[in-house]
């Protein structure tokens, strides 16, 4: 028998989006009593994973990619790769509509934030597991084409 594929999804999904939650919820549970201690830098990053905004626009956050522990490598029918590409385009899709809006606003590249710069995403070097990945599915990709 085969797995519900629907089932799986689910799991995956609530697995990653629900680290996230855990760790927000964490973060409100605790910022206030963290506050009040002065040099804590541990509320400095809980913090920072509050929304940013540039000229009344919210600058959308990059997505993290899932953990190291995460990715089974079983060439799932959903992997969390999966739903980390599909936040990466949503990102990618949010990041395009803001460039928009702040250029119909007439507010020059210069003065948006660094991350949000044309230039700044131009060109970015590919991490260890990007190559990983890669090589992974071009050789899922030759075995695949092996059997046919």
């Amino acid at each position: 028998g085969g797995q519900n594929l629907t089932e799986r999804y689910k799991r995956l999904e609530r697995s990653v989006r629900g680290k996230e939650a855990l760790a927000r919820f964490n973060s409100t549970l605790s910022s206030d009593s963290m506050r009040s201690i002065p040099g804590n830098s541990a509320a400095a990053s809980l913090s920072s994973t509050k929304a940013m905004y540039f000229r009344g626009f919210e600058i959308p956050q990059e997505p993290h990619p899932p953990q190291s522990d995460e990715c089974c490598m079983s060439s799932c029918a959903i992997c969390v790769y999966d739903l980390y590409d599909e936040s990466m385009s949503a990102y990618k899709s949010a990041l395009s509509h803001l460039r928009i809006s702040l250029r119909d606003a007439g507010v020059p590249e210069s003065e948006w934030p660094a991350s949000i710069q044309t230039s700044a995403n131009a060109s970015r070097p590919k991490t260890a597991h990007e190559v990983s990945i890669n090589a992974f599915e071009e050789m899922e990709r030759k075995l695949r084409d092996k059997k046919q």
